[in-house]
């Protein structure tokens, strides 16, 4: 149902778009039909407009193009834009097309981390690039195809992310989906996996990381760099090669004794700090 509409000239009229409107025409003047198309090119609204007159700009802004919309997929809309091909003055039957404009959001990527230390972080989004690309269609060149405008909009800064902390993702596995949502959706338009990694740093198994940890890695390390035959525990190895490079060196007994300062320094200190001001890329990703 579209609107009434209101002139100085009739009192009301009532508009609706299944029953075309007709302009009164002086006696002995030529009337032309209008035919406003649907995205099918089928007529949608119809009117009839004297010869040499214009088209009367409050019909055309009765005219419900609200069922022009379409949810072409999941990531994909497309809604009424413009009319296109109206004349000046009406001296000829003609169709006018509606011009649409179609968003597609899209992830670009997902937040680079993927491995976490701590029950105690948020879950990083660093990395993350969600877009929407708008294609605009402006107007119909002379062989009939549409001539559009891209704009690319960069809503990153609104998305959020679920779970929202490691305490929430790794309430009950090691491993957990965190999905992607745009403002206001409860669809999420992408997800990626993340891991929890229990116990670096805890080289002798008591639960703390403590200077003890530290002593153990650099003696082990040492004994690595001064017996070529020596065996290394592989409990030393999995909670002692702090950079992720798969071997027990110095820069892990570095690394850990470095650690361990910081936690015995800073209360709410952890180990995802630790690896985010590092930078340490084995150990994030």
């Amino acid at each position: 149902m579209i609107k009434p509409v209101i002139s100085f000239i009739t009192s009301a009229v009532l508009f609706i778009s299944a029953v075309p409107f007709c302009a009164a025409a002086e006696s002995g003047t030529e009337t032309y039909t209008i035919n406003f198309l649907d995205l099918d090119g089928k007529p949608y609204y119809t009117i009839y407009v004297p010869a040499g007159q214009q088209i009367d700009k409050q019909v055309i802004g009765q005219i419900d193009t609200s069922k022009f919309f379409k949810q072409i997929d999941s990531k994909t809309q497309q809604k009424f834009n413009d009319w296109w091909g109206i004349p000046e003055y009406v001296t000829e039957n003609v169709d006018i097309k509606p011009l649409t404009v179609t968003a597609s959001i899209s992830c670009r990527n997902c937040p680079s981390r993927r491995k976490y230390y701590s029950k105690e972080s948020d879950i990083s989004k660093d990395g993350l690039l969600v877009q929407i690309t708008f294609v605009t269609q402006t107007g119909i060149d002379k062989d009939g195809n549409y001539i559009t405008e891209t704009d690319v909009k960069d809503i990153t800064s609104t998305c959020t992310i679920k779970p929202e902390t490691t305490a929430d993702a790794f309430k009950s596995s090691d491993k957990a989906d965190v999905k992607i949502f745009p403002i206001n959706s409860n669809q999420p338009i992408d997800s990626f996996e993340i891991t929890y990694i229990e116990g670096i740093g805890d080289l002798n198994g008591d639960k703390i990381v403590t200077g003890t940890d530290a002593a153990l890695s650099l003696r082990e390390y040492t004994m690595l760099s001064s017996y070529p035959d020596y065996k290394l525990d592989a409990s030393v190895l999995k909670y002692g090669d702090m950079n992720f490079d798969g071997i027990l060196s110095g820069t892990d007994a570095t690394l850990l004794l470095r650690y361990y300062t910081l936690l015995s320094s800073y209360r709410d200190y952890n180990l995802d700090k630790f690896y985010e001001e590092s930078g340490i890329e084995n150990a994030l990703s």
